[in-house]
C-alpha cells in the first residue's frame, strides 16, 4: 500500500497492552499544491484489530484495507472525482448515439467494478473489449493459480449482478468461451468471453 491510498496499515500502542494492535489508517490523499509542493493530509486510525483476534490477523486487515479501499468514494469526495474519471473499472461508456435527441438519456450500465471485484474474488482479470456502445464487451482471463472454472465465474457473476445468461455459450478461437449476460436493471448486455484454464503450466525457454 502507498501514500496516495486512502486506507493503509501500520501498527499502533493504542488500548492494547501486549505488544500493541494493528491498526488501518484512514485519510485523504496527497494533494499537489500551485506552488509544485505536496500537502499530505492527517491520517488517523480508523480501526484497530488486537493480535489474537485472528490467527491470520495480518492477511485480515491487509484485506479489509483492500475492500474500504475499493470504496474509498463512499467516503472522500476526491475518490468520488478519481471514480469518475473514467479509469477501469470505474469505467464511463461512451454514449449509445452520436448526436441523441437532446431529451434522450443513456440507460443505466452494468456495475464494472462489482463485476471487476468477482472476477478477482474467482482469480481472474478482467478488462474491455470493443466500443461499448451497442453491448459491454468484457474479457476474462485467469490470472491466478486459485481460478474458478469459467462456469463457475459466470453463475458468480450472475448471482452478484442479478442476471441471467441468455442464448448458447459461443465457442471463440483459442478455446475462448462467450457469454451474453442480460438483466433488468440495465439495457445493454454484457458480451463477456472467458480464456480457458491452461493444463499446466509452460515453462519459459531460457
Amino acid at each position: 500500500m502507498t501514500d496516495r491510498d486512502y486506507f493503509t496499515v501500520d501498527g499502533t500502542s493504542c488500548t492494547i497492552p501486549r505488544r500493541g494492535a494493528m491498526a488501518i489508517f484512514a485519510g485523504d490523499r496527497p494533494r499537489k499544491n500551485e506552488d509544485g509542493s505536496t500537502s499530505y493530509p492527517l491520517r488517523a486510525p480508523l480501526l484497530l484489530m488486537p493480535p489474537e483476534m485472528f490467527e491470520n490477523a495480518d492477511e485480515i486487515i491487509v484485506k479489509v484495507a483492500r475492500i474500504l479501499n475499493e470504496n474509498a468514494h463512499e467516503f472522500f469526495d476526491s475518490a468520488k472525482e478519481v471514480r469518475a474519471s473514467g479509469v477501469w473499472p470505474d469505467f464511463i461508456a461512451p454514449q449509445r448515439y452520436e448526436e441523441p435527441h437532446p431529451e434522450w438519456t443513456d440507460p443505466a450500465l452494468p456495475d464494472f467494478r462489482l463485476i471487476w471485484k468477482v472476477a478477482r474474488e474467482c482469480g481472474y482479470a478482467v478488462g474491455l473489449h470493443g466500443s461499448m456502445m451497442r453491448d459491454c464487451d468484457l474479457i476474462a482471463a485467469p490470472w491466478t493459480d486459485e481460478a474458478v472454472a469459467s462456469l463457475e465465474l459466470i453463475e458468480r457473476l450472475c448471482c452478484a449482478l442479478g442476471a441471467k445468461t441468455v442464448g448458447p455459450i459461443a465457442g471463440k478461437p483459442h478455446g475462448r468461451l462467450g457469454f451474453i449476460l442480460q438483466s433488468e436493471r440495465w439495457e445493454k448486455n454484457i458480451d463477456l468471453s472467458v480464456m480457458p484454464l491452461a493444463p499446466l503450466a509452460m515453462e519459459v525457454e531460457q
